[in-house]
């Protein structure tokens, strides 16, 4: 889906803008910048000159992970299947993946499931009406409020 030089590029992104992000609150209280280190395997961290004094602050890998999948999420482009889902389900509640099917026209279960379906549950655009049993038979899915403003931005965009 990327190559490695794009995740790379994205990486980088995220990571200047938690600095710069981090930067601004620490100026804002009359420190100087922070001094981050990202060599560490599990962690990274950050040295926060302070007023007399150093401090340390170590941020838990795991959680930092779950910011950067959100925030690259937020950056990743929309495939053309995933903005045609949306359109399809803009404001008329829940579905079933045979009404989504029929809606746009798609024969294949396993190409809607693979090109459609999960790319969109992964961006977190769409959700799971039963999320605890994906395999019911009774399985809907709505739009998250992430999907519902990431197609009020492809509607204007189409304006």
């Amino acid at each position: 889906m990327f190559s490695l030089k794009q995740i790379i590029i994205i990486h980088e992104r995220l990571i200047l803008k938690i600095k710069s992000l981090f930067d601004q609150k620490i100026i804002e209280n009359g420190n100087e910048e922070a001094v981050f280190n990202f060599d560490l395997i599990t962690a990274f961290e950050v040295t926060v000159k302070l007023a007399d004094s150093f401090r340390t602050l170590v941020v838990d890998k795991d959680s930092m992970q779950d910011n950067m999948q959100d925030n690259m999420q937020d950056t990743i482009q929309v495939s053309e299947q995933v903005k045609v889902l949306l359109k399809c389900m803009n404001g008329r509640g829940e579905f079933s993946r045979e009404e989504l099917q029929q809606a746009l026209e798609l024969k294949n279960s396993d190409n809607f499931r693979k090109n459609y379906l999960r790319p969109a549950l992964d961006l977190k655009l769409i959700e799971m009406t039963i999320p605890d049993k994906p395999t019911s038979k009774l399985q809907g899915y709505r739009l998250t409020e992430k999907g519902r403003q990431k197609f009020k931005i492809l509607k204007n965009k189409q304006l």
